[in-house]
C-alpha cells in the first residue's frame, strides 16, 4: 500500500509539483474502496445524468431547429411579398403605359379626325368654290349663247325688213310722190322692227326663266312636295335671287329706272309668292278670307302663268305682268296692315309694362310697416322698394327692346304715337284712381286666404332675388349699387307723374276754396286723409324691423299720434288744427332724426322751423280773415299739402341712402360667405332637378372654347390645369369668358352656361361693349385716315360723346352721325386755331363718305371692324393665357389700332377677370374635372 502510494506521488510529482498543497493532500489520501451497490447506484446516476443531457441537447437541438424553420418560413415571405410587390408595381406600370397609349392613341385619332375634318371643309369650299366657278362659266356661256340667240333673231328681223323694204320700193310710186309720207312710213318700219326684235328678245327671256326655276325645282308643285323649309332654303339662293331679278325685268315696268336695293327688295317679294302660294298657313294668319286669300290667290295664279308651258309665252308674259302689279299692290297692303297691327300691339305692351312698374311701386308703397317683417329676405333689411329695383331694371330693359323694334319697323315718327298713348293711358289711370283704390282695399282684404302654391311662388322669388342680390355684392359692389339707381327714364316719369298729382290737387283744392261744392272739399278731405296715411306707412317702413325698447316706443307712438280713424273724423268736422299738424310734424322729426345720419339732423331741424313758420303765418291769415270752420280747413289743408310732399320726397332719399348704406355693411360678410352659400344653392338647384346634374351646356362651352383655344396657341400647355393650380383654372376660365362673349348675338337663358346663368345679363353686357369697342375703334380709324387725306396732318379725335352714343340705348344712327360731324368739326377747328391748316370745311361729298363709312361699320360690313374685333379679342385671350401676371401695355394696344379704347379695354379685362374669379371660388371642383376630362394627357 505504501509502495502504491509511493508510486503513485512519484507517478505524480511531475504534474502535481506546482498543485495547491491541499488539493496534493486530498490526492495523497487513499480513496474508500466502493460497494457494488453504490457502484450499481453510481452508475444507474450516470445513466440517468448521461439520458438528461441528451434529452436536454435534443431538446435544444430541436428548438434549433424550429427556430431555424421559423427564419426560414419567415425569409421565404418576405421573398414571396417582395416578389408579389415588384410583380404588382410592373403590372402597374404596365398598366399606366397602356392607359397613356390608349390615349396617346385617342388623341392622335381626335387629332387626325379634326385634321380629316378641316382638310374635308377645305376640300367642300375648294369644290363649292369650283362648283361656283363653274355655275359662273355656265351662266356667261348661256348668256353668250342667249346673246347670239338674239343677235341672230335680230338678223332674220333685219332680213325681213330688208325684203320688205325691196317688196315696197318694186311696188313704190314713182319719186314724185310726197317725201313726207316716205319718212311716216320709214318711222313705221323701224318702229316696227323694234317692236319685232324686243319681242324676240322677250320671248329668250321667257323661255330661260322658265327653264331656270325648272332647273332650280322652285315650282307650285315642287314647293308643296319639298315643305315650307326646304322651300325657304331654296329661295334663299343665289341663282333664285338672280332668276327673280331676270323675271322681275320682264314684269316690272320701268325696271331700269330701279335701283339696286329696291329691285333687290322686289326680287325677294317675287320669290315669297312660292311660300304663299304652296305654304300660305306658315306665312299668312286667316289665308281662307279676306286680303290674305286674295294674296294667296294671287301668288298662285302668277306662277300659274308664269310656269305655263303649254300655252303662248307671249299671252302668258302679259297676263303675269297683271298678276305680279295685282300681287305687288296686295302684299303692299297687307304688309302695311300687319306693320300697323304689330305697331298697335307693341305699344299695347309698351304701356302694359309701364303699368305694371307702377303696380309694383304702388303696392311697394303700400304696405305698412308691421307686416313687412314677415317677408324681409335674408340679405337686404327692411327696403320699401327692395323688389322694385331688380324688376324694374328688366322691364326698362323689355321697354327698350319695343322701342327699338317699333323705330325699325315704323320710323321715329311712331315714337310720338308712343308718348300720347302713355298720357292717355296716365290720365285715364288718374280719373280711375278711386276705383283702383278701392279694388286694391278689396284684393288686400282677400290676400289673407292667398293660396299654398302662391306662397310658395312668393318664397321662391324671394329666394331668387336674394341669390341675385348676392352673387352682385360679390362680384362688384360699385357697379351693383349703380344698378340699384333710379333709372333716368323712371325717374322723370315720376316726377311727370308727382306733378301730374299735385296740379291735380291744387286745381281740386282751389276749385273747393274759391267754390260752393260740398263734394269737392270732401274730395280734398279724403284726398288729404289718403296722402297722410301714405306718410304713415313711410314711416313705419323706415323703422328698422329688429325689437327694442326704443324702437318700440316710437313704433307705439306713431300708432297713437297717427290715428287715421281721428284724423279723418277731425278733417270731416273740420276740428283739425295748426297745433294737430304741429305734433305730428314733431313725432315725424323724431323718426327721420332715429333712421337717418347723423350729419342731416341739422338739415331737419332747420326744415323743422320753416315748416313751423308756415304753419304760424297761415294759421294768423286765417284769424285775420275770420272764414269759416271749412273755409280754415282748406287754407290749412294747402298748406299742409305742400309740407307732407316736402316730407315725402326726403322720406324717398333717406330710403336710397338707407338702402346703400346696408349694401355695404352687408358686402364683405357677403364675399366672405357668399361663395359656400352661392355653392350650396346650386347644389339644391341640382337635387331638385333645376339644373341638370351634367351640365351639358357648360360642358359644350368648356369643349368649343378649348377646341379654339387648342387651335390659336398650338404650344400652350395646359396640364397646369390638371393639377388643380386654380390660379391656371382662372386663367383657362377667362379665355372661354371670351369666347362666350364672341359670339354675334345674345344668347337665350337656355343656352347659357348652368355656371353663368347668375350672369346672363352681364354677358348680353359685355357682348354689346365687344360691338361698342370695335365700333368705337373702327370709327377713329376711319377718321384718322379721312383727315390725313385731308389736310395731310395727322389729327387725334375726342370720340368720348360718340362713345356716350353708343352707349345709350335709345340713341339712333342719326344721332352717332351728328356725334361724328361734330367731333369733325372739333377737330378742323383746333387745326385751324393752331395754325397747322388754312380755313378747311366739309363739302357734302365728304359727309355722303362718311355716312356711308359709318353705315358700312354700323351693320357689321366694313372688314376694319371685324379686324379690330378680331385683335381685341386675340388681345384678350392672350392677356389670359400668355402673360396673366402683367397688365397689357398702352402702347401696344395704340399699335394695334386700338388707342380710343384703351381704358375700355382694360375695364372689360377686369369685368372677365372679376367673373372668372368668381366662377373658381365657386365652382372649382366641378369645371376642374370638366376641363381635366377635356384636356386629357398628350
Amino acid at each position: 500500500m505504501a509502495e502504491t502510494c509511493l508510486f503513485v506521488e512519484s507517478s505524480e510529482s511531475s504534474s502535481t509539483k506546482h498543485e495547491d498543497p491541499s488539493a496534493l493532500t486530498r490526492r495523497l489520501t487513499p480513496k474508500k474502496l466502493r460497494t457494488p451497490e453504490e457502484l450499481e447506484a453510481g452508475q444507474l446516476r450516470a445513466d440517468e445524468n448521461r439520458a438528461k443531457l441528451f434529452s436536454d441537447q435534443s431538446r435544444r437541438c430541436a428548438e434549433k431547429v424550429k427556430k431555424a424553420l421559423e427564419v426560414a418560413k419567415t425569409a421565404r415571405e418576405e421573398l414571396e411579398a417582395t416578389v408579389k410587390a415588384k410583380r404588382e408595381l410592373l403590372d402597374k406600370k404596365l398598366r399606366d403605359a397602356e392607359m397613356r397609349r390608349k390615349q396617346y392613341l385617342e388623341a392622335s385619332r381626335q387629332s387626325a379626325k379634326q385634321h380629316s375634318e378641316r382638310v374635308n371643309d377645305v376640300a367642300s369650299e375648294n369644290n363649292r368654290m369650283k362648283k361656283t366657278d363653274m355655275l359662273r362659266l355656265c351662266a356667261h356661256i348661256q348668256t353668250q349663247c342667249w346673246n347670239a340667240d338674239a343677235r341672230r333673231s335680230r338678223r332674220l328681223a333685219m332680213r325681213a325688213r330688208r325684203a320688205s323694204n325691196l317688196s315696197l320700193s318694186k311696188s313704190s310710186p314713182p319719186l314724185s310722190r310726197n317725201r313726207s309720207e316716205d319718212q311716216g312710213e320709214t318711222l313705221a318700219q323701224l318702229e316696227r322692227e323694234q317692236t319685232a326684235a324686243s319681242t324676240i328678245q322677250f320671248f329668250w327671256r321667257f323661255l330661260y326663266v322658265q327653264k331656270k326655276f325648272l332647273e332650280l325645282g322652285l315650282s307650285v308643285e315642287n314647293c308643296l312636295v319639298d315643305g315650307f323649309e326646304s322651300t325657304k332654303l331654296k329661295i334663299q339662293r343665289f341663282e333664285a335671287v338672280r332668276a327673280a331679278g331676270v323675271t322681275l325685268r320682264l314684269l316690272h315696268s320701268h325696271a331700269y329706272l330701279l335701283s339696286n336695293d329696291e329691285a333687290r327688295r322686289l326680287a325677294k317679294l317675287f320669290l315669297t309668292s312660292f311660300v304663299i302660294a304652296a305654304h300660305p298657313e306658315h306665312v299668312l294668319d286667316n289665308p281662307d278670307s279676306g286680303l290674305e286669300k286674295s294674296i294667296a290667290d294671287s301668288a298662285k295664279s302668277l306662277l300659274r302663268c308664269l310656269m305655263n308651258s303649254k300655252e303662248d309665252p307671249f299671252s302668258c308674259a302679259v297676263k303675269a305682268r297683271a298678276l305680279w302689279t295685282k300681287y305687288r299692290v296686295q302684299f303692299d297692303e297687307w304688309e302695311r296692315n300687319d306693320r300697323e297691327r304689330l305697331i298697335t300691339g307693341m305699344i299695347m305692351d309698351y304701356i302694359g309694362l309701364e303699368q305694371l312698374k307702377n303696380g309694383v311701386e304702388e303696392r311697394d308703397s303700400r304696405t305698412d310697416g308691421p307686416s313687412k317683417a314677415h317677408r324681409e329676405p335674408v340679405l337686404l333689411a327692411h327696403s320699401p322698394t327692395k323688389s322694385f329695383a331688380v324688376w324694374s331694371s328688366q322691364i326698362e330693359k323689355r321697354q327698350n327692346k319695343l322701342k327699338k323694334a317699333l323705330v325699325r319697323i315704323g320710323g321715329y315718327n311712331v315714337l310720338q304715337r308712343l308718348e300720347e298713348a302713355l298720357r292717355t293711358s296716365f290720365s285715364q289711370e288718374i280719373k280711375n284712381s278711386n276705383v283702383s283704390e278701392g279694388a286694391t282695399a278689396s284684393s288686400s282684404l282677400s290676400g289673407e286666404n292667398m293660396p299654398q302654391v302662391e306662397e310658395a311662388n312668393s318664397i321662391l322669388a324671394a329666394n331668387l332675388l336674394n341669390e341675385v342680390y348676392a352673387h352682385e355684392m360679390m362680384i362688384d359692389l360699385a357697379t351693383f349699387l349703380k344698378k340699384l339707381e333710379t333709372p333716368r327714364s323712371y325717374r322723370q316719369m315720376l316726377e311727370i307723374a308727382k306733378r301730374a298729382f299735385r296740379d291735380h290737387f291744387q286745381s281740386l283744392l282751389s276749385s273747393a276754396i274759391h267754390g260752393d261744392g260740398s263734394n269737392q272739399q270732401a274730395m280734398v278731405k279724403e284726398r288729404f286723409g289718403d296722402l297722410v296715411q301714405s306718410l304713415k306707412m313711410k314711416l313705419f317702413s323706415l323703422l328698422p324691423q329688429k325689437s327694442n325698447a326704443s324702437i318700440d316706443s316710437i313704433r307705439s307712438n306713431l300708432e297713437s299720434s297717427f290715428d287715421m280713424e281721428l284724423i279723418e273724423q277731425m278733417l270731416k268736422h273740420d276740428a283739425f288744427s295748426a297745433r294737430d299738424m304741429q305734433g305730428l310734424l314733431s313725432v315725424v322729426v323724431s323718426v327721420l332724426k332715429n333712421v337717418q345720419a347723423p350729419y342731416q339732423d341739422e338739415y331737419v331741424d332747420r326744415s323743422m322751423q320753416v315748416w313751423l313758420e308756415q304753419l304760424e303765418e297761415v294759421e294768423k291769415k286765417i284769424g285775420i280773415e275770420g272764414l269759416s270752420a271749412t273755409e280754415r280747413t282748406m287754407h290749412l289743408i294747402s298748406s299742409m299739402f305742400s309740407i307732407v310732399c316736402e316730407i315725402l320726397d326726403f322720406i324717398e332719399e333717406t330710403e336710397r341712402s338707407i338702402i346703400i348704406a346696408k349694401m355695404k355693411i352687408l358686402a364683405p360678410i357677403v364675399q366672405e360667405h357668399g361663395p359656400e352659400w352661392e355653392r350650396a344653392r346650386f347644389e339644391q338647384k341640382i337635387n331638385q332637378c333645376i339644373i341638370n346634374e351634367k351640365l351639358p351646356a357648360t360642358r359644350t362651352w368648356l369643349e368649343n372654347s378649348m377646341r379654339l383655344i387648342r387651335e390659336q396657341f398650338v404650344t400652350l400647355n395646359l396640364h397646369a390645369v390638371t393639377t388643380g393650380d386654380k390660379t391656371a383654372l382662372e386663367n383657362v376660365l377667362g379665355a372661354a369668358l371670351v369666347y362666350l362673349i364672341e359670339q354675334p348675338h345674345s344668347l337665350p337663358i337656355e343656352e347659357v352656361p348652368e355656371v353663368l346663368r347668375l350672369d346672363h345679363e352681364r354677358i348680353f353686357i359685355l357682348q354689346n361693349d365687344l360691338q361698342r369697342l370695335s365700333l368705337l375703334s373702327a370709327l377713329d380709324l376711319i377718321l384718322r385716315r379721312f383727315m390725313s387725306d385731308k389736310t395731310g396732318v395727322p389729327v387725334a379725335f375726342d370720340l368720348r360723346s360718340i362713345n356716350v352714343c353708343l352707349k345709350d340705348t335709345n340713341a339712333g344712327l342719326e344721332d352717332i352721325e351728328t356725334q361724328l360731324f361734330m367731333c369733325v368739326h372739333d377737330s378742323l377747328d383746333n387745326l385751324e386755331s393752331e395754325g397747322n391748316a388754312d380755313l378747311i370745311s366739309l363739302t357734302e361729298q365728304d359727309k355722303n363718305f362718311l355716312r356711308s363709312m359709318l353705315r358700312k361699320a354700323a351693320r357689321l360690313e366694313d372688314p376694319v371692324f371685324s379686324i379690330l374685333k378680331r385683335r381685341i379679342l386675340e388681345s384678350l385671350r392672350k392677356q389670359f393665357l400668355l402673360s396673366p401676371n402683367n397688365v397689357t401695355d398702352d402702347y401696344h394696344l395704340r399699335s394695334l389700332g386700338l388707342s380710343a379704347i384703351v381704358q375700355d379695354f382694360h375695364d372689360m379685362m377686369n369685368e372677365l377677370r372679376k367673373l372668372s374669379s368668381h366662377l373658381v371660388k365657386v365652382h372649382s371642383q366641378r369645371l376642374l374635372n370638366i376641363v381635366s376630362n377635356i384636356v386629357g394627357y398628350d
